[in-house]
């Protein structure tokens, strides 16, 4: 919502100027000093780490038989593919080593943080002599070998650590010297949550300047523990990272997506030599604001009913507003562009959805610009070689398609009942994969007399699954029917664009193996990713960095596809997520505001990321899934957004930055993100916020290469006051706006302009 600006003696000129020049706000400044999720590491042993040292990780023990860690794999999201592994044995006493080059905190709100995924097994429990630790030092000595029986190469090293017994809910903050010796410091953490046996944590490790010192603080599965404030200063500076898993002998401790990131704020006098520059990079301090504090201010919120007659809001009395600038810089595009086809649904193929009319009727409505239709059951429309095929199921999808989408359409096709798995069907079998061959151009012959316009195809449905990622031979196989069934394919309509593999997860080694077998008949390539698949995964984790995943994924797969195939833009599209995979009935956030966050976040992360298309799932189903919920016509929050962001976000990503914490050090909730429409007479201010209860007033200016008169100004807000949605035309605003975003919510805001950029 827009709301007056605060009164001011400044014109409304000169506020226009100042607004353009970043006016005396500080600029916060972020970098991930390093980003491991060990995709591309050499395989490694106990007794050779060339891979992980080639990586940056080193290793010490005092002992001449210690091991260094390797490489495992895990499927335990969120850990996937190639992991950091502590093996035990020998390698249950190792130090594992990362170092990078130094940053200081040198200013009140500077930080450093280290986040990362855990599974350890077989540990004796409540073992005190069980320790898992994570330390940031600043060590004298850049590591450039391992080290077994040799002097302590962080002999020298001094800094900070969190560590936590194995299955035991004691903790403590340490200072640490001689590199590896824990000193605690302050009183025993006492019950935090626990790391168990056998499970999988999200951990986070912070450090930060206070005016008193260094503010330690750890998170483990999204519970926060009490912080600590060291007055010491035994460093402010930080270059090495150093994880011990000293656990039982047969020990088995994977890590994945170790990140590190560091973030400082200039001090005062620094920000005071800013505010004239014409650039408008940064921004911007966080302030707490009681509501009767903004109310006296001239900020009394309004907003509008559902029939958008204006009405007075209340706002979040128990945790008051959260004030926040936003910079929007529509000179510097990032090269990436949003696409409307990012924001599809996937149907799973059913004669049921068919045959409901109020699905039928309540589908159009969600205006979905791509739709995967999903034939996950397709295998069944033969039984047996010698078997004459039924159609009569996928017919009777198809009968009623074109009532509900006239858009593009990707048909996923499922796999034939594999040998395997008490199936007919022989991978291994030239007889069995042509015969399937011919089954899916008929497939896609039936499609077109239906009068189906089907331009994309999945060969198969995360076959990943059938066979589990390690079954090469059985991957092998797979790779020849592809290319077997993409031939005749293309004989048959040589305009059909055929992809895959279409994973359950997208595993590297199977993406690459996948290009380099098959790349001359890959017209894209295609996953899935859910954010995770238990239902007490914390909310926060879910709207942070489980959504920040699906842009390194997609970066990933990007990355792939460049190098296996220079000089071919192959578009990358995620055909399936969501927030959760598990179909026991339980996750009701993805019927609310929660999947509309998440998911706006998620995409929007995985475009900057280089994703081009992807669809939801799925367009009908239960409580749990389903954008239209069959027995109300009910349609999903996400499902009102997801429309809308095909209409307003399509475009080229432009820098939408907000600063990164209050100054109390606590993360803000809210994120940006900015398009510049595809017709550059316009752009589109993207803003979630993911606090249950905090509402957030967002101060956006933007920069442009030439100043452009606004003419209209769209918006549209999907919350817990607005769960099906409200859009609507807002009056004109002034270059710097002041817009609501609700606790849980979506807010777009459009501005169109009176000529082209």
């Amino acid at each position: 919502m827009k709301h007056p600006t605060l009164p001011s003696p400044v014109t409304g000129a000169a506020r226009a100027v100042i607004c353009l020049a970043l006016a005396a706000s500080a600029q916060a400044f972020a970098a991930v000093l390093f980003n491991d999720t060990f995709t591309d590491v050499a395989a490694s042993s106990d007794q050779n780490s060339a891979g992980l040292n080639d990586a940056g990780w080193y290793f010490y023990n005092t002992s001449s038989s210690g091991y260094a860690w390797t490489i495992g794999t895990a499927d335990n999201s969120p850990l996937s593919g190639n992991v950091l592994r502590n093996q035990g044995s020998s390698a249950q006493a190792t130090y594992a080593i990362r170092q990078w080059d130094t940053v200081t905190l040198a200013n009140v709100g500077d930080s450093i943080s280290v986040t990362m995924d855990v599974r350890a097994n077989n540990y004796t429990v409540n073992d005190v002599t069980r320790l898992f630790s994570i330390s940031l030092l600043n060590s004298a000595v850049t590591l450039d070998r391992n080290y077994f029986q040799s002097s302590n190469p962080l002999s020298s090293a001094t800094g900070y650590a969190w560590s936590q017994v194995f299955d035991a809910n004691v903790a403590h903050y340490n200072q640490v010297s001689n590199g590896l010796t824990l000193n605690q410091t302050g009183d025993p953490l006492s019950g935090v949550p626990v790391i168990n046996n056998g499970a999988t944590h999200s951990i986070g490790f912070t450090l930060t300047r206070v005016s008193e010192g260094i503010a330690i603080s750890a998170i483990l599965d999204g519970v926060t523990y009490a912080s600590f404030v060291d007055t010491s200063l035994a460093t402010t500076s930080f270059n090495t990272l150093v994880l011990r898993a000293n656990a039982d002998w047969q020990v088995n401790t994977r890590f994945d997506n170790v990140r590190v990131e560091f973030s400082s704020i200039p001090e005062t006098k620094t920000a005071a030599l800013l505010a004239g520059s014409v650039a408008l990079a940064g921004t911007l301090a966080f302030a707490r604001r009681r509501p009767g504090l903004l109310a006296a201010a001239g900020l009394a919120c309004m907003g509008t009913s559902g029939d958008g007659v204006a009405g007075d809001v209340q706002p979040a009395t128990d945790a008051g507003y959260l004030v926040a600038e936003v910079s929007v810089d529509l000179t510097r595009p990032s090269g990436r562009e949003v696409k409307a086809e990012l924001f599809g649904v996937a149907l799973p193929r059913s004669e049921r959805h068919m045959k409901d009319d109020r699905f039928i009727e309540r589908m159009p409505s969600l205006q979905t610009p791509f739709l995967s239709l999903s034939l996950g059951g397709f295998g069944g429309v033969v039984s047996d070689l010698n078997q004459p095929a039924d159609w009569s199921k996928l017919d009777a999808s198809l009968s009623r398609l074109k009532e509900i989408h006239s858009g593009p359409i990707l048909v996923a096709l499922g796999g034939p009942r594999i040998a395997a798995k008490g199936g007919w069907f022989d991978i291994s079998s030239e007889e069995h994969r042509r015969f399937w061959a011919g089954v899916v151009v008929e497939a896609a012959r039936r499609v077109a007399d239906a009068g189906v316009r089907a331009e994309w195809w999945e060969l198969w449905n995360e076959p990943d699954g059938a066979w589990g990622k390690a079954d090469t031979a059985s991957f092998e196989h797979l790779w020849q029917l592809y290319n077997l069934a993409a031939r005749e394919l293309k004989v048959f309509d040589p305009t059909l664009k055929i992809g895959g593999p279409a994973l359950a997860w997208p595993y590297r080694d199977i993406i690459r193996r996948y290009l380099a077998v098959c790349g001359e008949h890959v017209d894209f390539v295609s996953y899935h990713q859910y954010g995770t698949g238990r239902l007490d995964h914390p909310t926060d984790l879910f709207l942070t960095r489980t959504a920040s995943r699906y842009g390194d994924e997609a970066a990933e797969v990007s990355r792939l596809v460049r190098e296996a195939l220079p000089g071919r833009k192959l578009p990358v599209l995620l055909t399936e997520y969501n927030m959760n995979y598990g179909w026991k009935p339980g996750e009701a956030r993805q019927q609310t505001g929660v999947n509309a966050v998440f998911t706006t976040r998620a995409l929007l992360h995985a475009a900057a990321g280089g994703l081009d298309m992807a669809s939801i799932w799925g367009a009908y189903g239960d409580a749990q899934f389903g954008l239209i919920t069959p027995e109300t016509g009910r349609i999903a929050p996400v499902g009102h957004t997801l429309r809308q962001l095909a209409k307003w976000a399509p475009g080229a990503l432009v820098d939408a930055v907000v600063a990164n914490s209050e100054p109390d050090g606590n993360a803000t909730p809210l994120q940006a993100f900015a398009t510049l429409n595809p017709d550059r007479r316009g752009y589109t201010v993207i803003l979630t916020n993911h606090s249950e209860n905090t509402e957030v007033m967002a101060r956006v200016s933007a920069r442009m290469p030439s100043v452009r008169a606004i003419v209209t100004c769209n918006q549209f807000e999907v919350s817990p006051r607005h769960p099906e949605g409200t859009a609507q035309e807002i009056p004109l605003v002034p270059q710097m706006m002041e817009i609501t975003v609700p606790p849980m919510s979506v807010v777009l805001q459009q501005m169109r302009f009176d000529s082209v950029m």
